[in-house]
């Protein structure tokens, strides 16, 4: 008999665990009880827990604890599941977090199967956007930290040197002149760069689009991280 108990809420996976066996304890108060971990289990052991009888009891309780923390998983436990199903001993094996593919393997020996999850946090995701805005504003303080904050959370430095080339080529395009309909500029992205365009001069916008070419090809040498040489923007240009 098999039972299998996991997740990553290991709290509750090791409350569960404890009472199962408590339970089989106060069932059969003469069971011999193997506590197994990664560090005292062996394959002698198992085939005693497994095939064996106590000396004057009906059956072992075979407590499993989390031996997926040290070497030889597959060979002591996943590819062994089948036997500890068949056994007239019991087996209960606590695992922490366990794949899909691992959980699989289990399921058609395990006589019950527990699993405890802790909720998932839903990560909330960066509008990459804040950084033209920022930008645009020429906020140096609130673009470094939106800058560190987007690298935080997964965007690629080659990314966020690309929306800030696009904000400023739209300044430009702004303060070209031309009417709307000939810039080609969606009316709200139109409406955000004229705003900004009143932040720069026809140089201060002519020099940073410049900075950011420069930019791109010393990070492309080698010369400097793209995410380093962005910072340096950033904090001089800004």
């Amino acid at each position: 008999m098999l039972y299998l108990i996991y997740g990553t809420d290991t709290k509750k996976a090791r409350s569960k665990a404890r009472g199962l066996l408590d339970s089989l304890i106060s069932k059969k108060p003469d069971s011999v009880v193997l506590r197994l971990s990664s560090e005292n289990i062996n394959k002698g052991v198992l085939e005693e827990g497994i095939q064996g009888r106590g000396l004057f009891s009906e059956k072992y309780v075979v407590f499993l604890d989390t031996i997926s923390d040290g070497e030889n998983f597959d060979e002591l436990v996943i590819d062994k599941a089948k036997e500890f199903a068949l056994s007239e001993n019991i087996f209960i094996l606590l695992e922490a977090g366990l794949t899909k593919k691992i959980v699989s393997k289990f399921e058609k020996h395990v006589d019950k199967m527990l699993e405890f999850s802790l909720p998932k946090v839903k990560k909330e995701e960066f509008n990459i956007f804040s950084l033209t805005d920022a930008f645009g504003a020429r906020d140096r303080k609130k673009l470094w930290v939106l800058l560190q904050k987007a690298l935080r959370a997964g965007s690629s430095s080659e990314e966020i040197h690309g929306i800030l080339f696009w904000q400023i080529k739209n300044i430009l395009l702004v303060k070209g002149g031309g009417t709307p309909t000939s810039l080609g500029l969606n009316p709200f992205v139109l409406k955000k760069a004229q705003g900004f365009a009143q932040k720069f001069s026809d140089k201060e916008a002519h020099d940073t689009s410049k900075d950011l070419i420069h930019l791109y090809h010393r990070a492309r040498r080698g010369e400097a991280t793209m995410s380093d040489a962005l910072e340096e923007f950033v904090l001089g240009r800004v």
